[in-house]
């Protein structure tokens, strides 16, 4: 459903995905979305579309302690350097200019660049006047929020050691930039996932932490009164910029890399649902 606050931004993105597909071209078009259809049957048949760490959120089973790892450990593996990520995408999509001119490749950056407006806390839509954008409202400052109302200090965020599969995750994403099709690979993963889990998580960070999930980072990825969630879009977005940059030659390459991005984000919830006594990974 689409609501009256955000009509703008959903018609400018309408016309941008309207935009990439005729750059792209009818026959192309059709074949990439082949291969887009199957990567999606890949990610949907994962095990970690179950992960048990859901259960576990559902029956309040993450207290206090380990809601401190959980947001810790996200701030470093996503919030961090995920708009680093968004950046870098945005320069390499000077690949599609050779296939699909200029054009094509300001509307892949257009759509790259809504979502890194969001992560900025830019509104397109404010509800009001009073609501105004602001560096404040970034994602990953509205974390750091959340992080602080927990009850952990600066020192120990600062000090705090990662988990490997978090570790692993940063590098990856590191390793992505130069190749616009790894780049959007991890960021269709990652906003296709997040959807799943985000619900229950602002649950279980109210109900264990005892923070207002009305606003700051825990508002932002769920759904609103009207069933609307910001990841609908953006991972929208990130199917349609992938679907983009296939190629029937690259699409060997697409499931591996959609394939260990799926691993790595098994072993990091893995890692986190090992500190839930007697808890039973997805592996």
């Amino acid at each position: 459903m689409m609501t009256e606050k955000r009509s703008n931004e959903s018609r400018s993105r309408a016309e941008a995905r309207q935009i990439i597909k005729q750059s792209v071209g009818t026959r192309q078009w059709a074949v990439n979305q082949e291969i887009v259809k199957h990567l999606q049957k890949q990610l949907l048949a994962h095990p970690l579309q179950q992960h048990p760490i859901l259960m576990h959120m559902a029956e309040g089973r993450i207290d206090l302690d380990i809601q401190k790892i959980a947001h810790l450990e996200f701030a470093h593996a996503f919030s961090q350097p995920f708009t680093d990520l968004l950046l870098s995408a945005m320069l390499d999509t000077v690949e599609l200019r050779a296939q699909q001119g200029p054009t094509g490749q300001m509307a892949a950056r257009f759509l790259i660049g809504l979502n890194l407006l969001e992560e900025l806390g830019f509104t397109l839509d404010p509800e009001s006047n009073d609501d105004i954008s602001t560096p404040y409202h970034s994602h990953y400052l509205e974390l750091l929020k959340s992080i602080k109302a927990l009850g952990i200090s600066k020192e120990e965020r600062d000090s705090y050691q990662p988990l490997a599969a978090s570790l692993k995750i940063r590098e990856m994403m590191q390793d992505a930039r130069g190749n616009l099709l790894a780049e959007l690979t991890c960021l269709t993963v990652s906003e296709s996932l997040f959807p799943i889990f985000s619900g229950s998580w602002a649950e279980s960070v109210q109900d264990s932490g005892g923070i207002n999930i009305e606003s700051g980072f825990h508002s932002i990825h769920v759904d609103d009164e009207d069933g609307n969630n910001i990841e609908d879009d953006h991972g929208g977005d990130a199917w349609h910029l992938l679907t983009q940059t296939l190629s029937a030659e690259r699409s060997h390459e697409a499931e591996g890399l959609m394939n260990d991005w799926l691993n790595v984000i098994t072993a990091y919830l893995d890692g986190i649902a090992s500190h839930i006594p007697d808890c039973v990974t997805a592996r």
